[in-house]
């Protein structure tokens, strides 16, 4: 089971939310569990989180928490807490009401194998800063290469019954597949004394394959919306949304 948890945020009038504010939230909960859950929850990493600003100084925080016992743990802060102050920016943030939904296979896994339809064109809009880590260097440009395979290792952290695993469907999926057209911007996103490069922007993901692989390349991208794409999806980086071309 995912539980997904959405948070309208707002500051000051004079302050501009930074996507990087999701990096201080994230320091600011780990101070406010206990110490095994914090650790737990930072080497395992159990859930992603980014801001999606929806203006100058407001923004909705998306946290996916991917276990049971991690939406045990969160919950509770999320509904307590309602101010943060955010030392490395010199600010305050206030924090709504939570909304909180639970997904499970039915809704994330089930569609997907059963849909009459499937869809071979996807566009991805990377909400918040996405980059990989890729021959000790971050990719400034996504590749369908480096997308799917970020997407199949975040998928096999879930759990699910359902798995990407077969290696021969992963690769033909990724020679199959294709960047159709993309709008880029090229982004830094800062973590302690680091600037990240990175992208945001949206793309176009086509395959032609085999039906059982287009069916395994919707599952995968769509699942990205609640695993996060990339590096550092627990500090903020890398919020997905999916949309099809209809």
């Amino acid at each position: 089971m995912i539980t997904q948890v959405k948070i309208p945020i707002v500051a000051r009038e004079e302050v501009r939310i930074l996507p990087e504010f999701a990096y201080s939230l994230y320091g600011e909960w780990m101070r406010l569990l206990e110490p095994d859950q914090a650790d737990k929850l930072h080497e395992q990493r159990l859930l992603n989180q980014y801001l999606n600003l929806t203006g100058r100084n407001s923004a909705q925080l998306t946290v996916n928490l991917l276990t049971d016992e991690v939406a045990e743990w969160m919950i509770p802060v999320f509904q307590k807490k309602h101010d943060y102050f955010l030392t490395k920016f010199g600010c305050e943030l206030t924090a709504g009401e939570p909304q909180i939904h639970a997904f499970g296979e039915d809704t994330i896994v089930k569609p997907f194998l059963t849909t009459q339809k499937v869809q071979n064109h996807i566009i991805l809009h990377f909400l918040t800063p996405t980059t990989f880590k890729s021959g000790g260097r971050y990719a400034v440009f996504p590749t369908p290469e480096l997308i799917l395979h970020s997407a199949a290792t975040k998928w096999n952290t879930l759990n699910f019954s359902v798995s990407a695993e077969d290696q021969e469907a992963i690769n033909l999926m990724e020679k199959s597949t294709v960047i159709t057209s993309y709008r880029l911007s090229s982004a830094y996103y800062g973590i302690k004394e680091t600037r990240i490069q990175s992208f945001t922007g949206n793309l176009t993901l086509s395959i032609r394959a085999p039906e059982p692989v287009i069916r395994l390349f919707d599952m995968l991208l769509n699942g990205l919306k609640f695993t996060g794409l990339g590096i550092k999806t627990s500090l903020g980086m890398g919020g997905i949304d999916t949309a099809v071309i209809r």
